[in-house]
């Protein structure tokens, strides 16, 4: 049991002042918990790929994984698998990515990022309800990239080992009926890799609010010349529909406790 215990201690995400920082995920446009994602694969591969790296995004689904800072529960409050309000756990991050691809960089054109863009954001903010919430194996797709390169850990068993970039172990006819051929390499990198090294390599391996600040995405009129800067969108929509544009849906999926919210 002293292996799985040291999994759990893993990190603390503390306050950064007396309101706390609590990381969730609740928000179509910006949150908190996207913002660390995009800053781990940018940091990361920036270690890793010659030259480093020019832009790292997140498109996940990834709704009401929250995670509590220390002074948001009950003074002394312990959770059932003995770790306390503020831990950053692996069960944490594995629900952050429960179905995730191999890390890999790519090259992408702006057009085509623009493109996929425009696919998301139809997809969450369309009035078309027949367009509306696409299907998630085509949103979150990633394609159009070329010079494809995945990380390889050097320790299969050791996150922090050192990182090579390989090529595909198989580029062509991939599926074929019932045959997959393998595409990752053996010690192919997970994301959860990725979060772990980013984290430990945060000062005190703390999450701070510096490191989720909003802000970072900014809503512009593309029909005026120049795309100037306007206010967010404020969503009319029934709060108890599924995904509106500022959260998850019911407000039972949010994963915040408090009066406004329901319990669980």
């Amino acid at each position: 049991m002293t292996k799985v215990r040291n999994n759990y201690e893993y990190v603390h995400n503390k306050p950064s002042d007396s309101s706390g920082l609590m990381l969730n995920r609740d928000n179509a446009r910006e949150d908190g918990i996207n913002n660390v994602i995009a800053d781990t694969m940018f940091n990361v591969s920036n270690t890793v790929v010659p030259g480093g790296v020019d832009l790292s995004m997140t498109n996940g689904f990834r709704f009401g994984d929250t995670i509590l800072s220390a002074n948001q529960v009950s003074p002394g409050q312990i959770f059932s698998d003995g770790r306390t309000a503020g831990d950053i756990t692996l069960r944490d991050l594995f629900a952050l990515f429960p179905v995730s691809p191999g890390v890999a960089v790519a090259e992408f054109s702006g057009a085509r990022i623009k493109s996929d863009l425009e696919v998301v954001l139809s997809a969450v903010y369309n009035r078309n309800p027949f367009l509306h919430g696409e299907a998630l194996d085509r949103i979150c797709r990633t394609s159009g990239g070329s010079n494809h390169l995945f990380f390889e850990l050097a320790d299969a068993d050791d996150y922090s080992s050192s990182i090579s970039l390989v090529p595909a172990v198989n580029t062509e006819a991939i599926i074929t009926g019932p045959r997959v051929k393998q595409v990752l390499p053996d010690r192919f990198v997970h994301p959860v890799h990725m979060m772990r090294r980013y984290l430990d390599s945060l000062p005190g391996r703390t999450v701070t609010a510096a490191d989720t600040a909003l802000g970072r995405i900014q809503t512009v009129d593309s029909t005026r010349v120049g795309n100037p800067q306007v206010p967010a969108p404020v969503s009319k929509i029934d709060p108890t529909l599924i995904q509106p544009p500022e959260g998850a849906g019911p407000k039972f999926f949010s994963g915040i406790i408090g009066n406004s919210r329901a319990k669980h």
